[in-house]
């Protein structure tokens, strides 16, 4: 049994039944056979390798910079985005939201994502080398999970160090 996403999506994965049917875990969660954390070089957008984390940018914005595609998450992601945004001064420490969810701020030079990062940047299509530059650019980064579980850790985070962002973090403990 192989996943990456939390069971929140997959709820059959809380089904002890069906999750004896197999020999083998591989997970994110740690008590996996294997354990495939955004680390794993054969998980997507995974690791970046040291030799293309970006440097400091010379003049960061001062503003917190949030980036999410899916728009339906299973946790209240979104609604702590606009709490956050409601509780910010707009005019001292804007709240950019560049990806399609809570869109308020446009981003020209982030590439759509598509098909595979590769993680090393082997196969990457730019989207992973636009997305880190344009953290870079900013600040702080609300990393946010689209679901909490334990030991579920994305690679939206290793993606904020590797941008020399700061990563406002919700997600597992």
């Amino acid at each position: 049994l192989e996943y990456s996403e939390s069971p929140a999506y997959y709820p059959e994965l809380w089904d002890a039944a069906f999750t004896a049917r197999f020999s083998l875990k591989a997970s994110y969660e740690l008590d996996s056979d294997i354990v495939l954390t955004s680390l794993h070089p054969l998980v997507e957008g995974g690791v970046v390798d040291p030799s293309r984390w970006l440097p400091p940018h010379p003049s960061k914005r001062n503003a917190i910079v949030f980036l999410a595609s899916n728009c339906e998450p299973k946790n209240a992601r979104e609604e702590l985005v606009r709490r956050l945004q409601r509780a910010l001064p707009a005019t001292r420490l804007p709240l950019h939201s560049v990806g399609r969810c809570l869109h308020n701020f446009d981003a020209p030079s982030l590439a759509p994502k598509t098909g595979a990062w590769a993680g090393a940047g082997e196969g990457d299509d730019g989207s992973l080398a636009s997305k880190l530059e344009l953290l870079r650019s900013y600040q702080f980064c609300l990393v946010l999970e689209n679901s909490n579980a334990a030991d579920y850790v994305t690679e939206k985070l290793f993606h904020a160090f590797a941008a020399g962002c700061l990563p406002i973090y919700y997600g597992s403990s």
